[in-house]
C-alpha cells in the first residue's frame, strides 16, 4: 500500500518535471535573421528553367522553411525554387521565410533563331537616268530573330541605293549589281539594275507604200518606218478597218486577202500611239499596164477647144479598170481626177499622168498656145484724175516683155492712181517688173503699190497690198525694180496702183514700162 502511494508520487514528479523542461524550450526558438538567393538576375530563354536556392540564417532558425512566389507568372512561374520560362518578357520571383525576403529578377527571352538565307525581288532591273526604285530582301526562316539586311551597290556612278531602304536611285547610263547583307550570318543576294539614259519619244511614223493591190492568194507586208530613227521605243501593231477584205498579223504586219474590197492597213506606235496606214486593194487580177490614146496634144487657146479628153486602156481586161488622173502644172492644164476631163487655163507645158492598180501610170503631154500672142492685151480702165497720160500705142509687145510707155501722173496728182489691164485670156501671174525710162532723175518712182487681179475686170483679188518699193534716181533702164506675188496666180485682168511718189516727185511719177511675168 505504502508502495504504490510512492510510485505515484514519483509519477507525478517526473511529469511536472517534463513540463517544466518543455516550456523552457519553447521560450528558447532561434528566430530567421536573413535569406539570401544563389542570383539576383537569371536570364532564361522560353521553355527553359532553372532551380534558384535559398539559403536562411541562422542554420538553426526556428522557422527555416521558404515559401517561393512569382510576380508575373505568365511570363516566369515558380515551384520549391525551380523557375520556368513561358514567355519573353520579365518577372520578379521572391523567397520568403521567417518574415524575411530575397529577389530575383528574371528575364525571358525567345529562342534565338538563326538566318539561313536571303532573297531579292527583282534580280534585274531596267531603270532610266532619274528614276527611284526600291527593292525587297525576304530572310528566311521569316522568323529569323535579326532579319536585319544592309544595301549596297558595286557601281554607284550608274545606280546608288539607300543602305537601309534598298531605294535605288539611277544616276548614269550603266550597269551596277545591289547587294543586300544579312545582319546574322552575312548571307547575301543581289539584283542588276541597267540604267539607260531617258527615253527618245516616237514622233511620228511612215507606212510604205501609201497603195498596195493585192491579188487574192498572195500576202504582204508593209513597212512602218518609226521617227526619230533613235526612238527608245519603235514598237508598232497592225490593224485592219475591213477583216472582210484583208487581215493583218498585229506583229509582223503581214496582210492576207480575204475578198475582193479595200481596207485601211493601219499601224500604230506603243509609244504615242501615232497612226499611219496603207490602203490595200484586194482584187481577182493585177493590173499589168495603162495606156493612153495619145502621149502628145497640142490646144491652141484662140482656136481649139479649152476642154478634152484622154482614152485610157487597162491592161488585162479581167482587171479593175478604174483609173485616176493628175497633171504636174494644174494651173496651166487641170484635169479631173475621176472623170480625167482636161481644161486648158494658160500657155505653157503640163503632163497628164493615168494611174491604175498598183502605180501603173501613163502619160500624155499637153502643150498650150496661143496664136494670137500678147498683143492683144489692152488696157482695161484707168483713173482718169489729174492727167493720166494713156497713149494709144500703150499695149503689151507680143513678146510679153514690156507694156510700152505705160503712164505717169502729172505734177500735183493726188493718190491713189492705178491702170487695169486686160490680157485677152486668163495668165499665170507670179509678179511684175517696174521700169524708169526717163533721162529726168527728178521724175520719182512711185512710193507705194498694190497689186490685184481679176477675172472679170470686176470682182478683184489683192495680192501686194499698199507696200513700199526701193527709192532709185537713176535715169535710164537701170531704174528697175521687180515685185514678186506671194504665190502664183491665174487671171485675166491686171491692176496696179500707186498710193504715193517718193520724195521730190512734186506728185509726178512715172512707170516707163511694166513687165508681168510669169512661172
Amino acid at each position: 500500500m505504502k508502495t504504490s502511494i510512492s510510485i505515484r508520487k514519483v509519477a507525478v514528479t517526473l511529469l511536472i518535471g517534463v513540463m517544466a523542461m518543455a516550456s523552457c524550450k519553447k521560450d528558447e526558438e532561434v528566430a530567421v535573421s536573413g535569406i539570401t538567393l544563389n542570383k539576383s538576375a537569371l536570364p532564361l530563354v522560353v521553355g527553359t528553367q532553372e532551380k534558384l536556392t535559398a539559403t536562411v540564417t541562422p542554420q538553426n532558425a526556428s522557422h527555416a522553411e521558404v515559401s517561393w512566389s512569382s510576380d508575373n507568372p505568365e511570363i516566369a512561374s515558380v515551384t520549391a525554387g525551380t523557375v520556368k520560362a513561358v514567355k519573353a518578357g520579365s518577372a520578379v520571383v521572391t523567397a520568403a521565410a521567417g518574415g524575411k525576403s530575397a529577389t530575383c529578377t528574371v528575364t525571358v527571352t525567345n529562342a534565338v533563331v538563326a538566318v539561313t538565307g536571303v532573297t531579292v525581288t527583282p534580280v534585274s532591273k531596267e531603270l532610266t537616268v532619274g528614276e527611284v526604285f526600291t527593292l525587297e530582301a525576304v530572310v528566311a526562316p521569316d522568323n529569323a530573330t535579326n532579319p536585319a539586311v544592309s544595301w549596297s551597290s558595286n557601281n554607284t556612278d550608274a545606280a546608288t541605293v539607300n543602305p537601309a531602304t534598298g531605294e535605288i536611285s539611277a544616276e548614269a547610263a550603266g550597269t551596277a549589281v545591289i547587294t543586300a547583307t544579312t545582319a546574322d550570318g552575312g548571307k547575301t543576294a543581289s539584283c542588276t539594275v541597267t540604267v539607260n539614259d531617258p527615253a527618245i519619244m516616237v514622233t511620228d511614223v511612215a507606212v510604205y507604200p501609201e497603195n498596195y493591190e493585192l491579188v487574192m492568194g498572195e500576202t504582204f507586208t508593209p513597212v512602218a518606218t518609226v521617227y526619230p530613227a533613235e526612238a527608245s521605243n519603235k514598237t508598232v501593231t497592225w490593224s485592219s478597218d475591213n477583216t472582210d477584205a484583208a487581215t493583218v498579223n498585229p506583229a509582223t504586219g503581214e496582210v492576207t486577202p480575204v475578198a475582193p474590197g479595200t481596207a485601211e492597213i493601219i499601224a500604230t506606235t506603243e509609244d504615242g500611239g501615232k497612226t499611219e496606214s496603207c490602203t490595200v486593194t484586194v482584187i481577182n487580177v493585177k493590173v499589168e499596164s495603162v495606156a493612153l490614146d495619145l502621149t502628145e496634144k497640142t490646144v491652141n487657146m484662140d482656136a481649139d477647144p479649152q476642154t478634152f479628153s484622154l482614152t485610157a486602156t487597162v491592161s488585162p481586161t479581167q482587171a479593175d479598170p478604174t483609173v485616176t488622173w493628175s497633171s504636174d502644172h494644174p494651173k496651166l492644164v487641170s484635169v479631173d481626177e475621176t472623170s480625167g476631163l482636161i481644161t486648158v487655163h494658160a500657155p505653157g507645158e503640163a503632163i497628164i499622168t493615168a494611174t491604175a492598180g498598183n502605180n501603173k501610170t501613163a502619160t500624155c503631154t499637153v502643150n498650150v498656145t496661143k496664136s494670137s500672142g500678147r498683143s492683144s492685151w489692152t488696157i482695161a480702165g484707168f483713173s482718169s484724175e489729174n492727167g493720166i497720160y494713156t497713149p494709144a500705142d500703150a499695149v503689151l509687145a507680143a513678146d510679153f516683155s514690156s507694156f510700152g510707155h505705160a503712164w505717169y501722173t502729172s505734177f500735183g496728182a493726188s493718190f491713189p492712181q492705178w491702170i487695169a489691164i486686160n490680157m485677152a485670156q486668163p495668165q499665170i501671174i507670179s509678179g511684175i517688173v517696174l521700169y524708169n525710162a526717163t533721162s529726168d532723175p527728178t521724175v520719182q518712182w512711185p512710193g507705194n503699190v498694190s497689186i490685184e487681179t481679176s477675172n472679170d475686170n470686176s470682182t478683184w483679188d489683192k495680192h501686194v497690198d499698199n507696200i513700199a518699193i526701193p527709192t532709185s534716181n537713176v535715169a535710164g533702164y537701170d531704174n528697175i525694180v521687180r515685185i514678186p506675188l506671194p504665190e502664183p496666180v491665174t487671171a485675166q485682168y491686171f491692176k496696179l496702183t500707186i498710193h504715193s511718189c517718193q520724195p521730190n516727185g512734186g506728185g509726178h511719177t512715172s512707170v516707163s514700162r511694166l513687165k508681168i511675168f510669169g512661172d
